[in-house]
């Protein structure tokens, strides 16, 4: 049996070539085509032209060398580490992806909690600046009322920065909740202290 012969290709066929013309035959031979009362002796003859196309074509899926796709394939985008989300920015550091959420905690996926790139000089500024400023206000003598007041006037004005960066629900939620900016500025104040607030 002449494979070449029998699916109706050239010596000179790609494998592609043969493929298709498989198929093409397939369509034409296959026994359920020939299923209607009276149709026997046509079936007959079908499931013998489907055996010797599938004789044929595994001799030429043997002997032809499968095709190698030269076309690039398309560049997958890069994403987040941390969040399995598409990329939105990259680590003015170590240029490692990070998507939103990352922005919003302030940490790179790419910079280990022991990278050299150190704490954030930003984070502990609030903590020197509170610390100067408890002290210039023991030196001018400020009664206890009015240091607490300055001290709770400054944990929020860092409140309101990190409420700035919550989402829609949560700055709601921490609108609605009592002293919510004194908790977030103390939240962030401890940030650095816990090692929260590198990048």
């Amino acid at each position: 049996m002449d494979p070449y012969q029998v699916l109706g290709v050239s010596r000179a066929a790609s494998r592609a070539e043969v493929r298709a013309a498989y198929h093409r035959l397939v369509r034409r031979w296959h026994p359920d085509f020939y299923a209607a009362p009276g149709q026997e002796r046509a079936r007959a003859e079908a499931e013998v032209a489907m055996k010797n196309l599938n004789a044929a074509y595994r001799m030429l899926a043997q002997s032809l060398a499968p095709e190698v796709d030269l076309a690039p394939s398309p560049p997958r985008p890069s994403v987040c580490p941390r969040h399995a989300a598409d990329q939105v920015y990259r680590c003015r550091q170590c240029g490692a992806p990070a998507c939103a959420g990352c922005l919003a905690d302030r940490r790179c996926p790419g910079c280990s909690p022991a990278a050299a790139h150190g704490p954030d000089p930003r984070a502990w500024g609030w903590l020197l600046a509170l610390g100067g400023g408890l002290v210039a206000m023991h030196q001018l003598g400020w009664s206890p009322p009015a240091t607490l007041g300055a001290v709770a006037g400054y944990l929020s004005v860092m409140g309101a920065g990190m409420l700035r960066r919550a989402s829609g629900w949560a700055r709601l939620l921490w609108l609605l909740t009592p002293y919510s900016l004194l908790i977030l500025g103390l939240v962030r104040l401890a940030r650095p202290l816990t090692g929260s607030g590198r990048r």
